[in-house]
């Protein structure tokens, strides 16, 4: 289901983020993931796989994607929570 497009291991960052990841868990942490346009829930879905011990935030602001996403994440209810909302650079809101 979800493709490989989300890997990491691509950016020089990932190193250092996969350090904090374990540091956090070594430490008994829950590290957290904040996925900021979530849409159907696919990357939340692939950070849950990759990061078992961590806790997803995934936000979305249209309802249609949120419905999906909301089912796609379904078998991961202890770790990921789904938000209706969106962030962006000043206060408002999308239409």
């Amino acid at each position: 289901m979800v493709m490989e497009q989300y890997d990491l291991d691509e950016f020089v960052q990932t190193s250092e983020l996969l350090s904090v990841y374990e540091e956090c868990i070594r430490n008994a942490k829950r590290p957290v993931i904040i996925d900021c346009g979530g849409n159907i829930g696919l990357s939340a879905v692939w950070f849950a796989k990759k990061f078992p011990e961590a806790l997803i935030y995934v936000l979305e602001p249209e309802i249609e994607n949120f419905k999906i996403l909301c089912k796609n994440i379904a078998p991961y209810k202890n770790r990921i929570e789904a938000i209706e909302g969106g962030v962006w650079s000043e206060p408002g809101y999308l239409m």
